[in-house]
């Protein structure tokens, strides 16, 4: 209330303007009185403000990431305290007013413990935008702590965990999986069909081509969340596979591919 420092040394010592003034003459006591009944700030009154921003956390599967989604949540959030307006004490007793004072006895507040918040659980609708990887923020306006004195309502901010995929491997917004090939398709060459967390695509597999070989195919990992943002690339690593348990034509077709590279009859009637 005093302008510069100085005034408040005149003030409470007298010289200079501030000799005559008693500052606690100025209070409106009969305001501070009314105020401490009906339990609202105990000092000027109550100011707007706005409600805390919440925090919690929101797991989400890869194809979701990719493709964006809806999901429906449950979060418990830490209120302000409507009882005690997030001090954690009532007046349990009267205000007495002297000439310089005023006295009341206060208590932690039965609604909150003396917190000063409640928890409260709220069921929430939340939209996934496509391109949001591990520890990416989504804000979710005005479902946050509750404004005091008709101040807007905080915002809740999730943070994205992704759910492991055993198809994949996330780096980033890049993707990593494997190609299955059977063997002849590796070695006659062709197209082969990959599955993709969100689709399917051909892939097509050169002749002769030796395991190992990486597959990178642009643009097919997470896209970004703003256009400017670089979009991930999926590479897949080619595998070869086998049948399990090859009927009589496989088998002769496998007995004809060993002559042809030369292997012995005895070995190839092996077992």
């Amino acid at each position: 209330r005093f302008g510069q420092f100085s005034d408040f040394f005149e003030t409470f010592f007298g010289g200079g303007r501030g000799a005559e003034r008693d500052p606690l003459a100025e209070l409106d006591v009969d305001e501070l009185l009314r105020q401490a009944r009906a339990g609202g700030p105990a000092a000027t009154g109550p100011s707007r403000g706005r409600g805390h921003d919440a925090t919690s956390d929101i797991t989400i599967r890869l194809g979701e990431a990719i493709a964006g989604g809806h999901r429906t949540i449950r979060v418990a959030l830490a209120d302000v305290c409507t009882a005690c307006g997030g001090r954690g004490t009532v007046p349990i007793t009267p205000p007495e007013r002297d000439r310089e004072t005023v006295t009341m006895t206060l208590a932690p507040c039965a609604s909150c413990g003396g917190s000063g918040t409640v928890e409260r659980q709220r069921t929430l609708s939340v939209t996934i935008p496509p391109g949001v990887t591990e520890g990416s923020k989504i804000r979710i306006a005005g479902e946050g702590g509750t404004g005091t004195a008709g101040g807007a309502a905080g915002h809740l901010l999730l943070t994205v965990h992704l759910e492991r995929d055993p198809r994949f491997e996330v780096r980033g917004r890049d993707l990593h999986g494997d190609l299955l090939v059977r063997d002849y398709r590796a070695a006659l060459g062709g197209a082969v069909t990959a599955e993709l967390p969100t689709s399917r695509i051909a892939v097509t597999v050169p002749p002769a081509c030796p395991a190992g070989k990486v597959f990178r195919l642009r643009g097919k990992g997470i896209p970004g969340l703003r256009p400017s943002d670089p979009v991930g690339d999926l590479y897949l690593t080619l595998r070869i596979t086998i049948a399990v348990q090859p009927g009589a034509e496989a088998r002769r077709a496998y007995e004809l591919l060993a002559a042809a590279d030369g292997v012995p009859a005895a070995e190839r009637a092996a077992v």
